[in-house]
């Protein structure tokens, strides 16, 4: 099981230390100055921390002596254009993720979802490159799963309708018949097939025979394992999977290239594979990324313009190119521009339903209520209009009424997406186009087909309602939960000002006495997000398995690209603080501080220095203050961590938690590994124990809970 609060040594004294809110905590008063006007302001080595809290996922000991050799103002002019950044490093990391390197129509036609599975098992489409061995295999095999499905559901239906359950399965031709119940069709013995329904064989054996065999491949060189995967038959390719333990389907892509990492998993799971790659490089992304900024404000937008990746099977691959190619190119730029790059990708298309609203007069509607049929009533979807106004632009108060966005909704008739299928983009159908005048927010909109679209958009871009509102919600995600009306008007004045300059309203805010102001100090509670990423960039922790901490951050309430309504993840503290959640939070610090999540791996010693064995706890918490919070660590805390490190054993022996063989390139969902299962983990002759509880503990603090 993963490791949990309630198996570690500390103390309840320290847990209770978690559950006081920021106005009743104590935190180190960081240094301050006095301007001119009689404000104080952050000052000294406090400001280089202050502004790697608030514009990046978290401070590296190496960026703290980056800013201060540079200067603040220079190292925030430097982010504020990222293209002049050098970030070649994590772009070669991101190569181990060709899913989110290509297209969503290849991605559609390379790793088929269930829609496209079910179009070409009806017969509406083909196999596409059906001479491709790799392609072929994975359709071949979702096919097969597909027809298992089918199967059980169909049992399971005549089961509920008493009907007889001892019918014949029928397998698709040209492939295996699916194997009998419990038994395994990889099993062999003596290098021959062994017959599934043979009375002689005894299932529990047969089933050791098919781990063993399942092992035997996993063990196989790269190439000659990639080799034996594509020679199965699609059904023997599902049994081979199942019959693996957890560490066998992470380590079965050892040794083997991006591309054929992708493809031994989207044989098994398409959608997820392609969601998988996509959160993965989200998180390496904001780990290593030397444009921090632009990924803070890529991570931004998307949640402000939130689309949930479990709406369907698409939207995963849609998400794809919904990241890359349109939130984060236009992330610093001008927010008319974001907002009509949203408005037509297939994402938000198919997310706010507006890629089904056809208009009630329009040449669709007149058709299909002559035909009848299952689409006969289908009109106008008021979602995207909605979310537009109330979300998006003017903002819950901005001053329209349920009349314009009825007049929205018409508006957007016809804004849809070519030929799903198969990848399509945005596209205007004017036969769903709704005719007539539009009146929205007192402006008259004549009919001009897809430039209405256009029109509103560059009303709603340019309201002061909108200046207003992106205002503020940047401001309570860089600033504070509440922030000073000053400040959000200044901001607003630049937005208009500059038509809606994303860049330019950033600068106002971060060259603003507000910004810098002492109370702005540790005001922002961290989200699941930024304090896993936050406690990794600090630790320096090496990450072979991103896919572990993307799993953390779901347990601790924040899914990645996982937010069902289209608010997005709150930016407020009260949100994300209750007495559950910060022991949650302090599970996880624990449990990487002590490297019990496989793949990720700290380095204490080294973090410490040459003298760490023979160093006392408080030199250890001392240090470690230094590492994580720049001499800023509170009293109390100091107290209460020395207080729980000083009971626990200096070192241990051979209880190291690094994963064995276990390639970097893991696209499955991660399960925890229980810390007794010693059969995946290297033995190591020493590894400090209160160092690594130190860390945790320190790491699960309120003091770093907040930046």
């Amino acid at each position: 099981m993963p490791f949990s609060l309630r198996q570690s040594c500390f103390s309840i004294a320290f847990l209770c230390a978690l559950l006081p809110s920021a106005v009743s905590y104590g935190f180190a008063t960081p240094p301050v100055s006095r301007t001119a006007a009689g404000r104080d302001q952050i000052a000294g080595n406090a400001r280089i921390l202050h502004v790697l809290n608030r514009l990046t996922f978290g401070v590296q000991p190496q960026d703290f002596a980056a800013v201060k050799a540079m200067g603040v103002e220079a190292w925030i002019n430097q982010q504020l254009y990222p293209g002049k950044i050098d970030d070649a490093a994590v772009q070669e990391m991101l190569k181990k993720y060709p899913a989110t390197q290509m297209k969503v129509k290849d991605l559609l036609r390379q790793l088929p979802p269930p829609p496209v599975i079910r179009a070409v098992a009806n017969g509406r489409i083909s196999i596409p490159d059906n001479h491709n061995p790799v392609v072929r295999a994975i359709y071949l095999t979702q096919l097969a799963s597909y027809q298992q499905f089918k199967e059980a559901r169909k049992a399971k239906l005549q089961a509920q309708n008493n009907v007889s359950q001892n019918a014949p399965a029928t397998a698709p031709a040209g492939e295996a018949p699916p194997p009998a119940s419990g038994m395994n069709p990889l099993a062999q013995q003596n290098g021959q097939r062994v017959n599934a329904a043979d009375p002689g064989i005894a299932e529990k054996e047969q089933q050791i025979l098919a781990d063993l065999q399942a092992t035997g491949i996993v063990n196989l060189p790269p190439q000659q394992r990639m080799a034996k995967i594509l020679a199965m038959q699609p059904l023997e390719r599902i049994s081979f999977y199942g019959d693996l333990t957890r560490e066998e389907k992470a380590a079965l892509t050892d040794g083997v290239t991006p591309q054929q990492a992708q493809t031994i998993y989207g044989m098994m799971a398409p959608a997820r594979t392609v969601a998988a790659e996509l959160m993965q490089a989200k998180m390496l992304r904001a780990l290593y990324s030397r444009r921090q900024l632009l990924e803070v404000m890529t991570d931004f937008w998307m949640n402000h313009f939130n689309v949930d990746i479990h709406k369907n099977a698409f939207e995963p691959y849609y998400l794809i190119g919904y990241e890359r190619d349109v939130i984060r190119p236009h992330a610093l730029g001008k927010f008319e521009d974001l907002l009509v790059a949203t408005a037509q990708s297939p994402a938000m298309l198919d997310y706010l339903d507006n890629a089904t609203s056809v208009g009630p007069h329009s040449f669709a509607a007149s058709r299909a209520a002559m035909r009848g049929g299952k689409n006969a009533d289908r009109g106008i979807n008021e979602n995207y209009g909605r979310e537009l106004m109330e979300l998006q632009t003017l903002g819950v108060n901005g001053g329209y009424t349920q009349r314009d966005v009825i007049e929205v909704a018409k508006v957007f008739t016809g804004w849809t997406i070519d030929h799903p299928l198969q990848g399509g983009g945005f596209i205007f159908d004017p036969r769903r186009h709704e005719p007539g005048t539009k009146y929205v927010l007192g402006h008259t909109i004549h009919q001009h087909g897809e430039g209405e679209g256009l029109e509103v958009l560059h009303i709603l871009a340019t309201s002061p309602a909108t200046a207003q509102h992106i205002s503020n919600e940047l401001a309570m995600r860089f600033v504070s939960d509440h922030p000073p009306q000053s400040l959000v008007d200044r901001m607003a004045r630049t937005f208009l000002a500059t038509q809606g300059d994303i860049r330019q309203v950033l600068r106002t805010m971060f060259f603003s006495p507000e910004f810098w102001a002492a109370g702005a100090g540790n005001a922002k509670f961290k989200t699941p997000l930024e304090f896993v990423a936050s406690a990794t960039r600090a630790s320096g922790a090496d990450v072979n398995r991103p896919g572990v901490l993307v799993a953390a951050i779901g347990r601790l309430g924040m899914p990645l690209y996982g937010c069902q309504p289209p608010t997005g993840y709150s930016m407020n503290q009260d949100a994300w603080i209750s007495s559950g959640a910060l022991v949650e939070r302090m599970n996880f610090a624990v449990a990487f501080s002590h490297n019990r999540l496989p793949g990720i791996v700290n380095h204490w010693d080294a973090q410490l220095g040459p003298n760490a064995a023979s160093m006392q706890p408080s030199q250890k918490i001392t240090a470690f203050d230094q590492i994580f919070f720049h001499g800023h660590l509170s009293l109390r805390t100091q107290q209460a961590v020395l207080a729980d490190v000083q009971n626990a054993p200096a070192q241990s022996q051979g209880r190291q938690f690094v994963l064995r063989g276990v390639a970097s390139q893991n696209y499955v969902a991660p399960i925890a590994v229980d810390e007794s299962e010693q059969q995946p983990f290297q033995q190591q002759p020493f590894f400090d124990r209160q160092a690594a509880l130190a860390a945790g503990l320190l790491i699960g603090s309120p003091d770093f809970q907040y930046r």
